[in-house]
């Protein structure tokens, strides 16, 4: 007779990993999505200071180029310090 339908010790064990991947993914996804929303306007304002002061540029140019790098850049540095985050909390 199929084992379908039994409880046993491998089905328990794969709903715990089941569960503890569900979790990490969570986990994941909010440390993303909170590293995105900070990243960007963070990465606008360091890039804009640097390139508008410390680079002597025009206002228009900066704000443009800081826009630029805050669009592209700001999702990836977000992103890997949520993800690193994360990890790290996870112990991988």
């Amino acid at each position: 007779m199929p084992n379908i339908g039994r409880v046993t010790d491998a089905n328990i064990d794969q709903a715990a990993r089941d569960a503890a991947d569900s979790a990490e993914s969570a986990s994941l996804s909010k440390a993303l999505r909170v590293g995105f929303v900070i990243g960007t306007p963070v990465t606008f304002a360091v890039f804009f200071v640097m390139i508008y002061f410390i680079g002597d540029v025009e206002l228009v140019p900066a704000l443009v180029t800081a826009l630029w790098v805050a669009i592209v850049g700001g999702g990836f540095y977000g992103g890997i310090t949520g993800l690193l985050t994360v990890l790290n909390k996870h112990g991988h």
